[in-house]
Parts: C-alpha cells; sequence; structure tokens
C-alpha cells in the first residue's frame, strides 16, 4: 500500500511538472504577432538576428519592443549592429509596470547583450529612471540620454515574460564605434609590413657571391693553382672510400677466420 502511495505521488509530481513546462513556455514572435500594436519590423528583425530563440530559451524575461516607426532607425545598419542594438531591449528579469513603479528614483538592469561578452563597460546595462508618472529606459553608459519612455505593457505573464512598449530604440553611439569593423583591418596591415622588411636580410646573403667570385680572378693568371685545389678534395674524398673498403675487407676476413677455427674446434 506504501509503494502504491509513493508511486502515485511520482507520477502525480510528473504531472505538475509536465503541466508547469507547458505554462511557462512561451513565444516572442507568436506574442508580438497576436498583439494589436505594429510590432511586425521589430518582429522580423529579432527572427533575422537570433534573437526570437534566444528570447524563448529563457524562463525569465522582459522585452521592450518598439513599433515600425521606431525600428525604421536600425535601417542601413549591418546585422550584427542590429543584433546588439536589439540586444539591449531584452532585461533578463521579470518587470511589468507595477514593479517598474515601485523602483526608487533609478535602478540598472541587466540587458541580454551583457551576457553575450561583447559588452564593455556598462554597454551591457539599462538605466531605468522612474519620475512624476513617466517610466524612462537608457544606456547605463555615463552622460547617456532617456529617450526610451513606457507607453504600455503588451504582454504579461508574471513572473515569467514581460513585453512592454517603448517610444524608441535605445542606441548608444559608443556601441557602433566599437563594433565598427575598420579595427579588424589593422592586424591584415602589420603582416604585410613584416614581409616588406623581410627582404632586406635576403639582400644581405647576395652580398657574398661577389666575394666568390673575387677569388677565382686573382688565381686567375696562374691556372695551375685550380687543379692543385682540386685534387686534395678528389684524394681526400677518395681515402675514406679505400678505408672504409679496406675494414670492410678485413672484419671478412676475420670472420671467415673465426668460421674456420669454430669448425676444426
Amino acid at each position: 500500500m506504501a509503494l502504491l502511495n509513493f508511486s502515485s505521488l511520482v507520477a502525480l509530481c510528473f504531472t505538475f511538472l509536465a503541466l508547469f513546462s507547458r505554462v511557462v513556455a512561451f513565444n516572442i514572435t507568436k506574442i508580438l504577432s497576436d498583439s494589436s500594436g505594429d510590432f511586425g519590423t521589430f518582429n522580423d528583425l529579432l527572427t533575422q538576428t537570433g534573437l526570437a530563440g534566444d528570447i524563448n530559451s529563457h524562463s525569465t524575461i522582459t522585452v521592450l519592443a518598439v513599433d515600425n516607426g521606431a525600428a525604421s532607425a536600425l535601417n542601413g545598419k549591418s546585422k550584427d549592429l542590429m543584433k546588439s542594438y536589439l540586444s539591449l531591449h531584452v532585461i533578463l528579469d521579470y518587470f511589468d509596470k507595477k514593479k517598474l513603479g515601485s523602483i526608487k528614483k533609478s535602478q540598472e538592469v541587466t540587458t541580454l547583450f551583457q551576457s553575450s561578452g561583447k559588452a564593455k563597460g556598462k554597454q551591457g546595462y539599462l538605466n531605468v529612471t522612474v519620475t512624476s508618472g513617466n517610466i524612462a529606459f537608457g544606456s547605463a553608459i555615463p552622460g547617456s540620454s532617456l529617450d526610451a519612455n513606457l507607453e504600455k505593457e503588451v504582454k504579461t505573464q508574471p513572473y515569467v515574460i514581460s513585453v512592454l512598449q517603448v517610444s524608441s530604440l535605445i542606441m548608444p553611439p559608443d556601441l557602433a564605434n566599437s563594433t565598427s569593423p575598420p579595427p579588424s583591418k589593422a592586424p591584415h596591415k602589420s603582416p604585410q609590413s613584416s614581409p616588406s622588411a623581410a627582404p632586406e636580410p635576403a639582400g644581405s646573403p647576395s652580398k657574398p657571391p661577389p666575394s666568390k667570385k673575387s677569388p677565382p680572378s686573382a688565381d686567375g693568371p696562374s691556372s695551375n693553382d685550380q687543379p692543385a685545389a682540386d685534387s686534395p678534395s678528389e684524394g681526400s674524398a677518395a681515402a675514406p672510400a679505400i678505408h672504409a673498403k679496406s675494414s670492410t675487407s678485413i672484419l671478412l676476413l676475420s670472420l671467415g677466420l673465426l668460421s674456420l677455427a669454430w669448425s676444426l674446434a
């Protein structure tokens, strides 16, 4: 009976886990497409940059969405830069209008861009400032303006996902400078400068050949010197060959004598 109760309890726990997983699951693309707001451009950009999948993989998230007019500020930007800007609009915590209103004056929040590993300094954080009747978002980089004002709640699922509409995109200028491609071209120029210096050492070995030519010109008048120089080199080369042959023959002879002695014994 106790075993039956235990198995029933385990089955009930698995049922609750399955129901809970269905409850917390969400799809940001569907949420934006089903909403009454005009978020078509913002929704498409989340899909193109792959951020939609990143958002859906989190269990607690807040998305700051903008309408088509505000999203047009990303026109002409590279895909990587668009992804960086859009990542700033994904807060790694749950914030609805009520929770934001409870913030005393201002608070820094962490965004998805911070977790990407590309952020420098305060680039991956947002500053949320609450004033009388207004909630504004902006980059946490010192001196940044708070231009993105909260307009309305689009979709809230307490402590799971909150989609809020803000008036404009948050686009700190130093983010574009830090992700610009020119710095990546600098390393390619330095290897080219080093090969240009490499031919100089190659010129130095070219100086010895004239020195080699100069001795023959000095020895040219005495033609008898050249054969004399060549004869020792041939003799020295032949000498080791003769010694090698003699040592081989001696070894063979000694082996023959040993085998003869062994047979006689």
